[in-house]
């Protein structure tokens, strides 16, 4: 009898061994979760920048934790449209293109400035009044050229039709924000004033398919390919090419005599967010001046935060200050309203 009692006594002890274990895995496991965002950064030279003012300030700061996830505009957009009502990202980051339509289709959060004190240091920008997204850097389209085949800056965007050009340009794909922007100025080159002209801006594009090598959909792509020589020339974002200059790539960019795109690019809260608390203290980092200024210093994005004070190389590179007077601004609403036109004329005729 004794020892059936201590045999029972054993099963029992081990019983209450392994659900005493459960139960503190599970809230261990539990707290950890709950102190974790899930965010969106582009890839490549970029998201190791961001890492750097972005999420590891805000881990520090906060003692939580950043599981981050890579994607661009259109990709970002598409996952907050796919997870509607039960969104796995916290916190999103687009250009215009997607950050227009996430806003009017009820995918994100409004912004709440005495919880994310960083917005009241934000510049005034039209496209952010309705709240609910913020800005995060100022960035440009200009023409980016290897310096090894093309010796002088290019003037024109006409410039890409050369013929000596030929298999030689990359474009933006229409499925990418820059792609669209690309269009866009094109449009403006063919009238002089109209950023919107579907009949002009694809009139010359078709035009201009035998000088193409690809389409690209990554930067990481351009810069291989234009660093190699195989492309020579391709419109692309002003912070990227600059990296390659200061990395001492035969890369130069320049703002042809029309003009260029500058655009502001934006973060916001998922709608719906389980995290929302930690989402409005991470992107309050990422406005934060001193995000803006270390991005400005290693990764040649434009401050959107007026704290941000540039001089020398910085001031008159970046879409800063003077430097702007150069650049176009669109209306983001006309854009996002002709881009489902301009996406089908240009799987059908360009690509």
């Amino acid at each position: 009898m004794k020892r059936h009692s201590l045999v029972g006594m054993s099963r029992v002890a081990l019983m209450w061994i392994l659900v005493v274990t459960f139960v503190v895995a599970s809230f261990g496991l539990a707290f950890g979760q709950s102190n974790e965002v899930i965010v969106i950064l582009p890839g490549g030279t970029l998201e190791k920048v961001l890492r750097k003012s972005w999420v590891e300030p805000f881990e520090k700061k906060y003692n939580a934790k950043a599981i981050v996830t890579t994607g661009l505009t259109m990709e970002n957009l598409a996952k907050l449209r796919a997870q509607k009502g039960n969104p796995q990202i916290d916190v999103v980051i687009f250009d215009p293109p997607g950050a227009i339509p996430a806003a009017n289709e009820g995918l994100l959060e409004k912004l709440d400035p005495g919880r994310i004190p960083n917005l009241k240091d934000q510049y005034p920008f039209d496209i952010v009044k309705h709240g609910l997204f913020a800005t995060q850097w100022l960035s440009n389209q200009g023409l980016a050229y290897n310096t090894k085949f093309i010796k002088e800056p290019p003037k024109s965007w006409a410039d890409l039709w050369k013929p000596e050009y030929k298999g030689k340009v990359l474009l933006p794909d229409i499925s990418t924000s820059h792609g669209v922007f690309f269009v866009s100025i094109v449009s403006k080159m063919q009238t002089g004033t109209d950023l919107y002209n579907t009949e002009a801006a694809f009139g010359r594009l078709k035009t201009l398919r035998p000088n193409v090598l690809t389409f690209y959909t990554s930067h990481d792509q351009v810069a291989q390919l234009l660093n190699s020589g195989e492309a020579w020339l391709v419109p692309w974002v002003s912070d990227r090419a600059l990296t390659q200059v200061a990395a001492k790539a035969p890369i130069a960019i320049t703002v042809p005599k029309e003009g260029a795109i500058y655009f502001t690019s934006h973060i916001g809260i998922a709608k719906g967010s389980k995290k929302k608390d930690l989402a409005e203290k991470y992107l309050d980092t990422a406005i934060s001046a001193e995000a803006q200024l270390m991005n400005a210093q290693e990764a040649f994005l434009g401050p959107a935060n007026a704290k941000v004070k540039l001089e020398g190389y910085l001031a008159e590179n970046l879409a800063y200050g003077d430097q702007l007077k150069k650049l176009v601004a669109p209306d983001w609403n006309k854009l996002d309203q002709i881009r489902n036109e301009w996406t089908e004329r240009w799987n059908r005729e360009i690509r």
